[in-house]
């Protein structure tokens, strides 16, 4: 019979930490997650100017919150979309927010919508409020919230427009 000395006694210290320090900040930065379903949480962004900004849920309008950054592509390839989607469904009682996590580079967010002609107010979410939302694991993020504050639906990934106005005409016809 072999003995492996020390070595059980490692795997046995690794698996403890992950179970009492990696496993519980897993949970509590976005392991876990937001069920479709549950009622959105009152979430706070900054603005340019470093006001809270809160946004409004369960007032009849349906949410629309992105999550992004200028270092990503998918982000900036999604923008364009979300400005016409704004533009279209804006009579329609559908808000969309776009929330940066850049939020220490506030300027560089503001020159990259200027310059790609994005006129949605930039917001920054910080990393409290993510938390709120089962965390950002990746951008881009959207958020899909009904008229009444609930989750419907939430993309991880870059989303088109045919699968967020599916999302929409249906919450329309509830």
């Amino acid at each position: 019979m072999k003995r492996y000395g020390g070595t059980g006694l490692i795997f046995l210290l690794i698996g403890a930490f992950f179970l009492f320090q990696v496993w519980p900040a897993l949970k509590q930065f976005g392991g876990m997650g937001l069920e479709l379903g549950q009622e959105f949480p009152p979430v706070i962004l900054e603005t340019t100017d470093d006001k809270a900004h809160s946004i409004p849920l369960g007032n009849g309008n349906v949410t629309v919150l992105n999550v992004w950054a200028t270092w990503c592509a998918p982000c900036r390839e999604e923008l364009p979309m979300l400005q016409q989607l704004s533009n279209d469904w804006a009579s329609k009682n559908v808000n969309v927010f776009l929330a940066s996590e850049e939020i220490t580079a506030k300027r560089r967010v503001v020159d990259y919508l200027n310059s790609s002609n994005i006129h949605l107010t930039p917001y920054f979410l910080t990393s409290s409020e993510g938390r709120k939302l089962g965390g950002i694991g990746v951008v881009p993020t959207t958020f899909v919230i009904a008229q009444d504050g609930r989750l419907i639906q939430r993309f991880n990934r870059l989303v088109t427009r045919i699968e967020l106005e599916s999302v929409l005409r249906a919450l329309r016809n509830q």
